[in-house]
């Protein structure tokens, strides 16, 4: 296993300051924390790395980091950082014909399984996706270079027309006297949207501190801000819907009023609606597990509000049917698929 860990790729040529930084920190962290746990043989060897200089240290944490796998479960949420060898030397595409999943166990490690999601022809490259896709270029690209230390040219990074319609852009003309100006726009719609994404970022970061019904009702309302102010923008309409739905489903947990919970339900179905073309936009491709992820979260809602809706039914099924090709029958998700469908399906006999 050491030596198949050894040959994986590794760059500590490019690394920037706060990362040789953390790596500092993590290295020394590491070696204490091995010792407190009374993991001796690691320990030892954590050690003997260090008293070698730090460049071992910052090779290993190379690998790791241009070679782990971020390990979700079905829902998306992070569990932790897995090392696959082989799956490692699959290339990055921002639209892949392969998609990464995790079969998880209670009594065994995590297994990666890699799943085709368009047809793959002879010869032709099996790729994944490193990051997520739905960003616009520039912050895709950021992505990239910061952590995997390469420029993206994949086609839909050179799609400008896609990028300027993520942006909230109009599309503009090939003529070569318009490409300063294009840029200059491109720049200047990034940076009126930065600080949107921020405060985005800050509020999906802090879903998982929510405990109470206000809290998560304030973080609804700055969601809705947001929106409001920066609704043209594709990119960040979708956010917007992403997250607001994913604070109703957990208000939904805490509320026991059933008149609150389905106007909990309306309110996140408004939004929703409002901004389908954007999610679509940004989220509708080959393999996308988080537009499965909000179909089926629509499907769910809908079916609250109206357990007969014949509609939203059909697209629970066909959310299910998409996911059992990337996850087992006894996953947490599609087991909750299993239980809805039944559920409602009773209710309509």
């Amino acid at each position: 296993l050491r030596r198949v860990f050894d040959k994986l790729c590794w760059n500590t040529e490019c690394l920037l300051d706060h990362e040789i930084k953390s790596y500092e920190i993590i290295s020394r962290q590491t070696c204490a924390l091995l010792s407190a746990a009374g993991c001796t043989s690691a320990a030892s060897e954590a050690q003997q790395m260090l008293k070698s200089g730090l460049a071992p240290w910052f090779r290993f944490l190379s690998r790791m980091s241009l070679n782990g796998f971020t390990i979700s479960n079905s829902e998306q949420m992070v569990l932790g950082l897995g090392i696959f060898p082989a799956a490692s030397m699959v290339n990055h595409s921002c639209r892949p014909n392969a998609v990464p999943s995790f079969w998880l166990r209670e009594t065994a490690p995590p297994t990666l399984q890699l799943t085709t999601c368009k047809a793959v022809t002879s010869g032709e490259e099996v790729s994944i996706s490193y990051c997520d896709v739905s960003p616009p270029t520039q912050s895709r690209r950021s992505v990239l270079s910061d952590n995997y230390k390469f420029l993206c040219t994949c086609p839909l990074c050179l799609d400008s027309d896609r990028n300027r319609e993520v942006l909230g852009l109009k599309r503009t003309g090939i003529e070569v006297d318009a490409l300063v100006k294009s840029q200059l726009e491109l720049d200047t719609a990034m940076e009126s949207i930065s600080l949107s994404m921020k405060r985005l970022d800050k509020l999906d970061q802090s879903i998982d501190a929510i405990s109470t019904m206000s809290e998560y009702q304030a973080a609804r309302e700055e969601v809705e801000r947001v929106y409001i102010s920066c609704r043209a923008c594709t990119y960040v309409a979708s956010r917007c819907s992403g997250i607001y739905s994913a604070l109703s489903s957990d208000m939904l947990q805490l509320c026991s009023n059933e008149r609150e919970q389905v106007q909990i339900c309306q309110k996140a179905l408004k939004m929703m609606s409002e901004t389908l073309l954007a999610s679509k936009q940004c989220l509708d491709y080959a393999g996308s597990l988080t537009w499965q992820i909000r179909m089926g979260t629509e499907a769910k809602f809908r079916l609250f509000v109206n357990p007969v809706d014949v509609d939203a039914l059909s697209m629970l099924r066909n959310v299910k049917a998409e996911l059992m090709k990337y996850f087992p029958p006894d996953d947490e998700m599609i087991v909750s698929l299993d239980q809805s469908l039944q559920s409602y399906s009773w209710s309509r006999s």
